[in-house]
């Protein structure tokens, strides 16, 4: 998967990817935080990019209006769709998208979320430009992932970043075209490691067209 690492084990792992508790609770509290700093409407169209699952985007849906779910995942893409149709809403939809190769999508959207999928980007300043492309005028793009970290996070080895800086990130925000950014304190997630729990803060980066 260029960009990125493989998508083979985000396959297998698809099937039972919303068993874990501290991920669903996770997803709504990124998305609970997402509608009170940006406050989108149910006109807001959303793009979340790299989704899974969709639980990020599921958790936002209340808030806002169309909502695309998009991954380069097939086993995560299988499970998105029958969401979609247990849900039996009509205003959402999915779609297989790489942007680190693939052409930009011809639709434009207020509000595009990333939910832990930056780091695993290796070039982050192009994946920025493209996201920055696909925005409508005065659109928003969200970002949570993680602040830096010591390379413990992940315990299977994968290829990308241990988490960011949070002004050499912003800079390269600036850098790709977005008029103004921001961070807040979003959560931190626990995890165990080595007998002992560690804990690593996540940021919501908010950067305005």
């Amino acid at each position: 998967m260029p960009g990125f690492g493989t998508t083979g084990d985000y396959d297998e792992r698809a099937a039972t990817w919303d068993d874990e508790p501290d991920r669903r609770a996770r997803s709504q509290t990124v998305a609970r935080r997402i509608n009170d700093l940006v406050g989108p409407t149910p006109a807001t169209r959303v793009l979340e990019y790299g989704a899974g699952t969709g639980l990020l985007g599921f958790a936002l849906k209340p808030f806002v209006g169309h909502m695309t779910l998009a991954d380069i995942s097939e086993g995560m893409l299988a499970q998105v769709q029958k969401k979609i149709a247990a849900s039996e809403m009509t205003d959402v939809e999915w779609r297989r998208l790489d942007l680190t190769t693939d052409p930009l999508p011809a639709e434009r959207y207020d509000l595009i979320c990333l939910q832990l999928i930056l780091h695993h980007i290796m070039d982050t300043d192009q994946i920025l430009t493209a996201l920055r492309a696909c925005l409508a005028p005065g659109g928003v793009l969200v970002v949570a992932d993680m602040d830096l970290e010591d390379g413990s996070f992940h315990r299977e080895a994968y290829e990308g970043y241990f988490g960011f800086e949070r002004e050499p990130l912003g800079e390269k925000v600036l850098a790709a075209g977005f008029a103004s950014v921001e961070f807040d304190d979003v959560l931190t997630v626990h995890k165990v490691r080595g007998g002992v729990e560690r804990e690593y803060p996540m940021f919501l980066m908010i950067a305005r067209t």
